[in-house]
């Protein structure tokens, strides 16, 4: 290889904490494929000059070559895309994944599709929202993000109704799983896979991913849209694109026009 261990170590490191981040499972096929590169070197290191990252790319293709061998003429898609958006009857599968859980996980697995559809939050992020981080006005409920992508998120008001139960609380005790007093690596998936999973339980990059749709699909302003999700860039939009829906050709020419 052409680069020093030293820096391959380096890189490695600050890759696989951001794949647990995103709970994605560190297998070498997994992890070590274009899309999942180009999604860290894009969202992971987004203080770090253009040159940086774009040999932090170049040291993990090698790594992923010398892994997985050379990349094959054509890719298969995954089987359960990560970033694919939730469709109608796989949000009311979820809910009904939340409804089923026994008494004590019930109010966890709803909060947990309450901040993921409602606020498009990740799954770290929702391991780390306290009580005190809900607030609630006329306008509707906002949850702040306190630490990493700090920032405040209005909620969608259908899925508001979980959060304004505990809106106003002067508690610092975490939302989801009180009473912990840290929050622990694949927390949110862990508490996911210890549910009942007769109809599918959520993941977060997928809820994050329909919540980013939503307001695409509904002319959310960019500026406030990229503000609210903690996003450095349009260019993280793009991968949705695909998923818009349709514009009615007359509309979009009167559009065009005004």
């Amino acid at each position: 290889m052409p680069y020093r261990e030293v820096d391959l170590l380096r890189v490695m490191e600050k890759f696989a904490f951001w794949c647990v981040q995103h709970e994605l499972l560190l297998e070498n096929r997994t992890v070590f494929t274009e899309a999942v590169i180009a999604d860290f070197v894009r969202d992971g290191v987004r203080g770090l000059k253009d040159a940086s990252r774009a040999n932090m790319r170049a040291q993990l293709r090698r790594m992923a070559e010398v892994l997985n061998g050379p990349a094959p003429q054509a890719e298969k898609l995954a089987p359960a895309d990560p970033q694919r958006p939730y469709l109608k009857d796989e949000i009311s599968s979820l809910r009904s994944w939340a409804t089923s859980q026994k008494v004590h996980h019930r109010r966890d697995a709803r909060l947990i599709l309450a901040l993921g559809f409602g606020a498009g939050l990740s799954a770290a992020e929702i391991g780390e929202i306290r009580e005190s981080d809900v607030t609630a006005d006329q306008g509707g409920v906002t949850v702040r993000v306190r630490a990493g992508r700090i920032r405040s998120v209005p909620v969608r008001r259908v899925w508001a109704a979980r959060l304004e139960e505990v809106a106003g609380s002067s508690s610092d005790e975490y939302l989801v799983r009180p009473g912990r007093t840290s929050t622990p690596k694949n927390f949110i998936s862990n508490i996911v896979a210890r549910g009942k999973l007769s109809t599918g339980g959520p993941n977060t990059q997928r809820m994050r991913a329909t919540w980013l749709l939503h307001h695409m699909n509904q002319g959310t302003p960019l500026l406030a849209l990229l503000e609210a999700s903690g996003l450095d860039s349009l260019e993280a939009l793009t991968r949705y694109v695909r998923f818009l829906n349709p514009i009615d050709l007359a509309v979009s020419q009167e559009m065009l026009r005004n």
